[in-house]
């Protein structure tokens, strides 16, 4: 199975589970990082809210949406539009002051292609 299937599989089992998010008071802050592209990426969370940018000389994007958890316990931010094809960032906790991002296909439309909105970003406050 080729990468882009796993990951729409992901996203059809994270669309089969009610919404859930992280509690509130484990995430909740700004994160900033490099991105893998080498950009700056910043990530706001607000309770189940979230918005990811991206910003880098020649790239600039940002996404705005919700956390939702698969039956793994995975969890993503889904663009606020999102559909079957939109926008989803797989985000991974490492304790309470560290996240992975990593972004699906679909993100590609909202900064271009010279960036991307995966990275590792620490919590700043």
């Amino acid at each position: 199975m080729n990468r882009m299937n796993v990951f729409v599989s992901l996203i059809i089992a994270v669309l089969s589970v009610p919404s859930i998010g992280w509690s509130q008071d484990v995430l909740d802050g700004v994160y900033e990082g490099q991105g893998q592209d080498g950009g700056q990426v910043r990530m706001i969370v607000d309770g189940k809210d979230v918005g990811v940018s991206i910003k880098m000389k020649g790239c600039f994007g940002y996404v705005e949406g919700y956390f939702a958890n698969n039956r793994k316990g995975d969890t993503f931010l889904l663009s606020s539009e999102y559909k079957e094809d939109g926008c989803a960032i797989a985000i991974g906790q490492h304790g309470k002051f560290a996240v992975s991002l990593r972004q699906g296909p679909e993100c590609t439309q909202l900064h271009g292609a010279a960036c991307s909105f995966n990275g590792w970003l620490d919590r700043v406050r």
